[in-house]
């Protein structure tokens, strides 16, 4: 693999990262990171080193959502079953005798 391709490769992933990471979209970021990679001058183009960061960083937002999801989750469960609605008291009539 040349170095256009490892960049557009890496635009691509960063665009698919942008997008929220939906399935079946694959041949739509890589035709949107070659229109990229072709409109940007080559010292703007972003190096895999870059996009690396950017995909850590992206990375880390997704495990705090995780782990905050979780950690919500986990609150709903534990939370103490509500009380029973108290019976009410009836009168039993008493036996004739």
């Amino acid at each position: 693999m040349n170095d256009r391709e490892a960049r557009i490769r890496d635009l691509a992933y960063s665009i698919w990262e942008e997008a929220g990471r939906p399935q079946g979209q694959e041949d739509r970021h890589w035709d949107e990171a070659q229109r990229r990679y072709a409109a940007a001058p080559p010292a703007e183009t972003p190096l895999s080193d870059e996009a690396a960061a950017r995909a850590r960083r992206a990375a880390s937002r997704a495990r705090k959502r995780a782990r905050l999801a979780a950690e919500a989750a986990k609150a709903a469960t534990e939370a103490p079953p509500p009380e029973p609605a108290p019976k009410p008291k009836t009168k039993r009539p008493k036996p004739k005798a």
